[in-house]
């Protein structure tokens, strides 16, 4: 029996079905000419009572943190950058025709209820 013909016979764990999914999605997409057809794996570590993710080269971040959130209809941890400093957004900011009353709450609205 070659391996090939052992490979065929064998049981499927569930990694090696996982794998062999995320391959067939990776091809499907590449054929596609979607951009996720280039995803790396990253690895997960213990680091004490932490989970931390080693990063592969292509997806470092500069500094030593990075904002976490999580996508609320795929599950996906997202990493994202933090910036060095706020000035671009003050730039930004100061670009902009603001009305002077604009964080102003209208006369005729309603008090809130106090809990």
């Amino acid at each position: 029996m070659t391996r090939a013909d052992d490979m065929h016979t064998s049981p499927m764990t569930m990694d090696s079905y996982v794998h062999r999914a995320r391959l067939r999605d990776m091809l499907v997409a590449y054929a596609n000419g979607e951009e996720r057809a280039m995803e790396l794996v990253a690895r997960l570590f213990t680091n004490g009572r932490s989970q931390a993710v080693r990063i592969p080269a292509p997806f470092r971040f500069e500094g030593d943190s990075v904002y976490v959130r999580r996508d609320e209809a795929t599950g996906d941890v997202i990493l994202s950058q933090r910036p060095s400093d706020w000035s671009g957004l003050f730039a930004a900011l100061d670009g902009l025709d603001v009305p002077d009353g604009f964080l102003q709450a209208p006369a005729d609205l309603p008090p809130a209820d106090v809990l």
